[in-house]
């Protein structure tokens, strides 16, 4: 049996020639079938056992994979432009709030909060104006979250199914892909 831990993945990993159980890790692990490989994904909190025998290329994905969550994460704060978790929180609320305003469906409450946030913005704008922009970065974010994910989620697929020499070319790939969608969106 071998077992250890790769810091690259941040995986504990362990490989079986019989049905052992791997021992000695932080929750205990699955009965490894004869010719499959098990190994403990600590962001999971779970073991992982794939017919993966090659441990460099199950390596080299986990990195690939961790670097396109790491660039889609970091995209994403781009896109926030530094505001902080409870701004984001507020902004579905404010969008439905202008939408309904908007539309002449808004309650008293919609139309007095547009009224207090445009007044004390001091960017000397209406309610109507104040809520058209709400709209408009609305649909902003929406299309960033989009196209972050859409990339994100066709790169991760494609790095699950490729081999140690597809994984250097996808992420080149995928990195032009983002450059240039990210320059067109901005």
């Amino acid at each position: 049996m071998q077992y250890f831990y790769d810091p690259n993945t941040y995986a504990y990993i362990g490989e079986s020639d019989d049905d052992e159980i791997i021992t000695g890790t932080l929750v205990p692990p699955p009965k490894v079938p004869h010719g499959m490989v098990a190994y403990y994904e600590p962001k999971q909190d779970k073991w992982l056992i794939s017919q993966t025998r090659d441990l460099e290329l199950m390596a080299a994905r986990n990195k690939a994979i961790l670097a396109i969550k790491n660039f889609s994460e970091k995209t994403r704060r781009m896109f926030l432009y530094g505001a902080t978790t409870s701004e984001i929180a507020a902004w579905p609320n404010k969008a439905e709030r202008a939408r309904r305003f908007l539309a002449g469906t808004g309650t008293d409450t919609d139309t007095e909060l547009l009224a207090i946030e445009s007044q004390y913005r001091g960017k000397s704008e209406t309610s109507e104006q104040l809520a058209r922009l709400q709209l408009e970065k609305e649909r902003y974010y929406m299309k960033a979250v989009a196209l972050t994910d859409g990339l994100s989620k066709n790169g991760i697929a494609r790095i699950k199914q490729a081999d140690s020499i597809q994984i250097p070319l996808i992420l080149q790939d995928l990195k032009a892909e983002a450059e240039k969608l990210l320059k067109e969106f901005f």
